[in-house]
């Protein structure tokens, strides 16, 4: 079952926050009528999670990249 969210927030998708800071979207979970994030600052261990709503007013979609089929070296 596809979560749906605007704009996307799908797995595998890329997002940056107002510093430029890339984070890989890992994981989107519903959980008791709540949909989580889970994601990962790229380049590094750092693993975080939060609601959607929150991640979608924090982060931007990286557009610049098309990240379907990428492999990125976190």
């Amino acid at each position: 079952m596809k979560i749906q969210t605007q704009p996307d927030v799908i797995p595998g998708s890329i997002w940056c926050g107002g510093d430029l800071e890339k984070f890989l979207v890992r994981s989107v979970i519903a959980e008791n009528g709540s949909v989580w994030v889970e994601y990962q600052r790229m380049g590094t261990p750092q693993m975080y999670s939060c609601l959607v709503e929150a991640f979608q007013q924090r982060f931007s979609l990286y557009v610049n990249h098309n990240y379907e089929g990428s492999i990125w070296k976190l």
